[in-house]
């Protein structure tokens, strides 16, 4: 029973199907096996699970499926990011990426533009 409701909750609260994240329950403890292609799925399907009542605890056995992108389009969709939010409007932010990792230079204003680069 507390199977079916962590995969009710999965799919209806988080878009996460059985095919991507299986659900296995022992007493009030319950794992997550499968794979997700971003952290942030991930990072949903264990807070889903762990908001279901009668769960104890949630062991995370999700794997990522990280997709490998050239360089240059990570550097294009982050600097195209930079430039379409208004609050980042007149900053010198240089991106670089290399083997999949970005990072930025340069100087922003503010602190709080400093927290959304």
């Amino acid at each position: 029973m507390l199977r079916a409701q962590v995969e009710q909750r999965l799919l209806r609260e988080g878009g996460i199907g059985a095919d991507n994240v299986g659900v296995e329950a022992d007493r009030a403890v319950v794992r997550l096996p499968g794979s997700v292609a971003t952290l942030l799925t991930r990072h949903r399907a264990l807070g889903l699970a762990d908001t279901v009542a009668g769960v104890r605890g949630v062991v995370s056995l999700i794997s990522l499926n990280v997709i490998r992108r050239p360089d240059m389009d990570i550097v294009h969709d982050v600097q195209a990011s930079i430039s379409d939010d208004p609050a980042l409007n007149g900053t010198a932010i240089e991106v670089y990426s290399i083997d999949g990792a970005a990072t930025l230079g340069g100087s922003v204003s503010s602190q709080a533009q400093s927290r959304l680069v």
